[in-house]
Parts: structure tokens; C-alpha cells; sequence
């Protein structure tokens, strides 16, 4: 395949305006539409207003049109710059590879929508080389595969666990240069031993309280010397001549087109999709029907990727989903011993799944929601119950709590269910039966562990209350271990890279998987460190 410049043509081609042409069929692997097949949902989507055209990577008008994404080819522009390398998005991991780049020597720019650099999470992970072998690594890698069903890159993985050490290493110590101090603005300690017949994989963690979005704004200050960040100036269309990408088109907020030439590289890092509905409903379904914790994460990269010819990551995309409604009991709303209701008042499900699939759980219920109930007794007082302190901990704040966090408190089941407008006498019936079942020592509705059977009979009882949002989608555009943008073909295309969500695939199952905790956030600076150098070497 070659990347010639984007021409009217192949606009059509990827039927991103009327019209079809034979190169289309080639380019994306699937068969010429006619414009009105173009525009035909496949199957039924019911009451989607967003048409779904094949899946074969060809982005719908709709999708552009709700991205920062210009769909007809840009011919005219006001000012022109050139760097060695571009990135775009200034977050947890286009932060670092602008950075990672500027210490190789490359001259960067740094495209961001936002007004300042922004970013997500609480925490970020990395294996602890000096107490782990490589044989205890390839079990951990061989335990993520088997998280993501064996759909994820084992190349992507093997790239994150041979450098996440080094990375994290490295961004701390551009943290500690900006003045950031443990126990103050994070803490650092061992969080995950994973024990298996051939050694022990034991991972560290950095926490942040201030949430990772902080240290990345504090980095781009301290570091904002070493590139040119320009704000509030989305990407808007890529480049390619002479069979390579060779740079960007930007919009800055005066609404002047920048074309930024890339001597070396364009790095896409601009996120994922969760607010663009079109892409939503194409790529993940299954998250459609939840709230969004992000704003402006509209798959720009993605969708300039796919334009230029880039494989976006097959069907099965993997979200990441957590409360909406409920903060700083996080271990305690995971514990399985809690009895749980949904608005009806009735009991739902064996409350001991994990905790990253019981959105799947939640979703069949009213307004997807998930109420917690417990009463006075100790909520750790059974052996099989992980990170105890900290539920301890979670549990002691309850009579502190309030309902705007979630949390309701009474002296009577029958109080508790007006404070929660749930029907008392369906809410008294379930917790009837659920005592009953702990009293006989089985769970014979639902098959919940016995251990994690705690009846609820102590006043003061409380409840809380949760439903849930996606926080990321951590699927995007088909990369090699180098981060390196592959084509429809399955070829690398000289010029373009994509790191943390805007590229894939890292997962593969259809939920992020929460025993690595820090997982998502140390992918995204290690793959972003290793992408900047990468593109400085070229």
C-alpha cells in the first residue's frame, strides 16, 4: 500500500462522501457500496440516529462530524512550522513521548484540544525487576493474555512489562525535578504479588490522590522549555506524501489552519472515543448505554489514522468501567459481602463477582444501579476477604458519609427503604430471605461464596448507592510492539504511531481487567516513552 496525498477520490473511497470507486474496495478490504448502502445502517440498530456502515474500518460521516476531524481534504492553510516529531494529545502518554523525544534531540510540537495538558486515573504500576525473574514475567504475561481471552497483543505486553520499569522510573524522576514530594503529592509502595509454581511477579505502585491528570499538568510545566505545546488546537487531518506521513493539519482557537510538517514522525495520543456516540455505537455497543466520565474524547486520532489508511482494532473493544456515583469507598464497594438490591428492592446476583464486570451485571437492572446494604457488623470478619485494613478503613467513614456521596444510614430496614426510595415491604422481603440463607449456610438462589454470606440484622444499617460511567475505552488503532500505526494490510506506515488509547490491542476482553492495578496509566507513559524515543531515532 502507499500513502499518496488525500485526495477527493479517496474521500469517496472510504465513503466519507457520495460516491464509491474501485481503489476503495482495495484499500479497506471490503466491497464498493452505492451511496444509499453508504449511509444504511447494517442490520438493526433500532433507534440509533448514527448509520452503521460496514466495520472494516471505514469511518461514517457521523462519526466525523462529531470528532474534531475535517473530512474534506485540506488544500489551503494559513501559517506552516516544522519539528522532527509531532505529537498529538498532551496526556499520560503523548506527555512523555514529547518529552522522550525532545531528549533524543528531536525539535516537537505538541497539538492539544484541551486548554491545558490533561489526563485521568489514580495510580500507575510497574514490576519491580529487583524481585522478579524473567520467568516470573512470562507468567504474568501469560496471566494478562488469559485476562484478554488471548485476543491482546502478547508484543504489546511483552513491550510494557521488558519497560515499564525504566519508564516509570524515568517519569518519577521528572516528577521529583518539578517539585513533587512522596507522602505529599503521591505514595509509593508494593501493590500486587502474583504467585505462580515458577516464581512470584511482584509489582509496585505510585498513587496519586491528586489523580494522575495533576502530575501531568505539573510536568508540562516544568518541562513546557524542552517542545512547543500549542493549546486549544486540535488536530484536525493528517498529512502523507511520498509514501510516508509527513505531518498534520491543526486548527488553533482563531480558527487559522497550522500545517505542521513531522521530518520524523506524527504520534497519535489523543485518547480514546467515549464521547463520540457514532463510534460508540459501531465499535462498542455494549458501553452505549452508559454514562461518559470524559469529555472531548472524541477519537480524533482514530479517525485521521483510518482516513490515511490505518487498521483500526477489531470488534470487541475493551471498556473500562467504574462508579458514578460513589467516591472514596472503593474498597469497600468491592468487597463481596454486602448484600445488594437493585431499585426494586430485590436481590439480583451473587454480590461476590468482580468487580470490573458488574457493570455487565447492573446493566439489566433499573437505571443501572446497584445499592450496597450492611448493617453494624464488622464487613471484614471473614478470612477470605483481601486488603482488609483498607475495607476497615472504607467501613469506619459510613456514619461520616452523606447521601450526595452515596451513602444513607437508618435505624430501620424500613427507614433505610424510604431514605432510598426503593418499596420497603419488596426490600424487607429480600432481606428476609437473604438472613435466611446465611442462617442455613449456603446460597442456594444466587451461589454466593459461604464466606462472604454476612447477614444484615445490627442496626444502624446503611446503604450505598452506585451506578456506573465508563472511564476509558482502551482500544484503538492496530500498532507493533513499537507503537508503529499498521495499515489495512497489516503493514507499518512509515511516519505514524499511536500509543495508550488511541492504539490497541493491549486487552482484548470486553472489560479492563482491575487485578493489575495502575495498569492503564503505566501502559500509557511507557508506551508514549518508548514511541518518543523511538521517533527522535528515526
Amino acid at each position: 500500500m502507499t500513502y499518496s496525498s488525500l485526495s477527493r477520490r479517496k474521500f469517496v473511497s472510504l465513503g466519507l462522501i457520495g460516491g464509491a470507486a474501485s481503489v476503495g474496495a482495495a484499500l479497506v478490504g471490503c466491497s464498493p457500496k452505492s451511496p444509499s448502502e453508504q449511509d444504511a445502517p447494517l442490520g438493526d440498530t433500532g433507534s440509533s440516529p448514527y448509520p452503521q456502515i460496514d466495520l472494516c474500518g471505514r469511518p461514517s460521516m457521523s462519526e466525523i462530524e462529531l470528532s474534531a476531524v475535517e473530512a474534506e481534504p485540506i488544500t489551503a492553510y494559513d501559517t506552516e512550522e516544522t519539528y522532527d516529531v509531532v505529537v498529538i494529545g498532551a496526556g499520560a502518554s503523548g506527555l512523555p513521548a514529547a518529552l522522550a523525544a525532545a531528549e533524543a534531540g528531536a525539535s516537537v510540537c505538541v497539538l492539544q484540544k484541551e486548554p491545558k495538558a490533561a489526563s485521568q486515573g489514580a495510580s500507575c504500576c510497574y514490576i519491580n525487576r529487583e524481585s522478579t525473574d524473567d520467568l516470573a514475567i512470562a507468567h504474568l504475561l501469560r496471566h494478562m493474555s488469559d485476562n484478554g481471552d488471548s485476543r491482546g497483543s502478547w508484543d504489546l505486553n511483552r513491550a510494557w512489562a521488558e519497560n515499564c520499569t525504566d519508564a516509570l522510573n524515568w517519569f518519577m524522576g521528572h516528577l521529583t525535578e518539578a517539585g513533587y514530594q512522596e507522602n505529599e503529592d503521591y505514595k509509593h509502595f508494593p501493590i500486587a504479588k502474583f504467585d505462580y509454581p515458577e516464581g512470584s511477579a511482584n509489582l509496585n505502585v505510585y498513587i496519586f490522590p491528586k489523580n494522575v491528570g495533576g502530575a501531568i499538568e505539573r510536568l508540562a510545566e516544568s518541562t513546557s522549555n524542552m517542545y512547543a505545546l500549542k493549546t486549544e488546537t486540535p488536530a484536525v487531518q493528517l498529512i502523507s506524501e511520498d509514501n510516508r506521513i509527513a505531518g498534520v493539519y491543526a486548527k488553533d482557537s482563531q480558527g487559522q489552519i497550522i500545517r505542521v510538517n513531522a521530518n520524523k514522525a506524527v504520534i497519535l495520543a489523543s485518547g480514546d472515543y467515549q464521547n463520540n456516540d457514532a463510534m460508540v455505537e459501531k465499535y462498542l455497543p455494549d458501553a452505549a448505554m452508559y454514562p461518559r466520565k470524559q469529555i472531548n474524547k472524541t477519537g480524533d486520532g482514530q479517525l485521521m489514522g483510518m482516513m490515511a489508511g490505518a487498521k483500526m482494532q477489531y470488534i470487541g473493544h475493551t471498556k473500562m468501567v467504574h462508579s458514578n456515583t460513589t467516591k472514596g469507598f472503593s474498597r469497600l464497594m468491592q468487597s463481596g459481602t454486602m448484600l445488594a438490591v437493585n431499585e426494586l428492592g430485590r436481590r439480583f446476583c451473587a454480590e461476590d463477582r468482580i468487580f470490573s464486570v458488574r457493570n455487565n451485571i447492573t446493566r439489566n437492572q433499573p437505571n443501572n444501579v446497584w445499592i450496597s446494604i450492611l448493617d453494624s457488623k464488622d464487613p471484614i470478619a471473614h478470612e477470605s476477604l483481601e486488603e482488609k485494613d483498607q475495607v476497615q478503613k472504607d467501613f469506619s467513614k459510613l456514619d461520616a458519609a452523606t447521601p450526595d456521596e452515596g451513602v444513607f444510614k437508618a435505624d430501620t430496614l424500613e427507614d433505610l427503604a424510604e431514605a432510598l426510595s426503593i418499596p420497603a415491604d419488596e426490600f424487607l422481603k429480600t432481606v428476609e430471605r437473604y438472613n435466611e440463607l446465611c442462617a442455613a449456610g449456603g446460597d442456594v438462589d444466587y451461589g454466593k461464596a459461604t464466606a462472604c454470606m454476612i447477614s444484615v440484622d445490627k442496626p444502624p444499617f446503611y446503604a450505598i448507592r452506585r451506578s456506573y460511567c465508563i472511564s476509558a475505552i482502551t482500544s484503538g488503532l492496530e500498532v507493533t510492539a513499537d507503537n508503529q500505526v499498521l495499515d489495512t494490510e497489516g503493514n507499518p506506515m512509515p511516519g505514524l504511531y499511536a500509543v495508550g488509547n488511541c492504539s490497541g490491542p493491549f486487552y482484548g476482553s470486553p472489560d479492563y481487567p482491575m487485578d493489575i492495578p495502575g495498569l492503564s496509566v503505566s501502559r500509557a507513559i511507557t508506551s508514549g516513552y518508548l514511541a518518543g524515543k523511538t521517533a527522535a531515532a528515526l
